[in-house]
């Protein structure tokens, strides 16, 4: 076997502890490089900032939750108002419907609030009652024939 010349080979040295010591300090962790980062990470994990954390998530969570079901509460009140006026209003054209027999338009009014109120079989009776005061009355076939599709 041939040698290989001098020049091509490494020294061997042994490191003692204190130059691996030495290595290590020369590439700093992210903790030397930024001082203040003890610090922050030190506070972010105190049981006191966790707990003020999570206090203040969830009083967040029951403010937006309020604020829900105030908005669904004044929809629900919305839609009782209205009904409530679509009963006043079928009321009424009921009285004047069975005062001015004949009325075409009023008829089909009461269809439509009938309709609306939920109440099917009367939307359907008041629907036919226009339909015969006038058989070529376009709207009161509209209704009559969306009624019928939905029994």
């Amino acid at each position: 076997m041939k040698k290989k010349p001098e020049k091509f080979h490494k020294k061997k040295t042994i490191e003692t502890t204190s130059q691996k010591k030495d290595n290590k300090q020369k590439l700093p962790g992210i903790s030397l490089r930024i001082p203040e980062f003890k610090n922050i990470y030190r506070f972010l994990l105190k049981p006191a900032f966790l707990m003020n954390f999570l206090a203040g998530f969830i009083a967040v969570a029951i403010i937006l939750t309020g604020m829900s079901v105030k908005t669904h509460h004044d929809e629900l009140q919305k839609m009782r108002n209205s009904r409530d006026e679509v009963k006043k209003e079928y009321a009424y054209w009921k009285s004047v419907v069975s005062t001015h027999d004949g009325y075409r338009d009023g008829y089909f009014r009461l269809a439509t609030l009938a309709y609306r109120l939920g109440i099917t079989g009367e939307a359907r009776i008041y629907a036919k009652k226009a339909l015969v005061v006038d058989p070529m009355f376009l709207p009161a076939k509209t209704l009559n024939e969306k009624i019928g599709e939905e029994n």
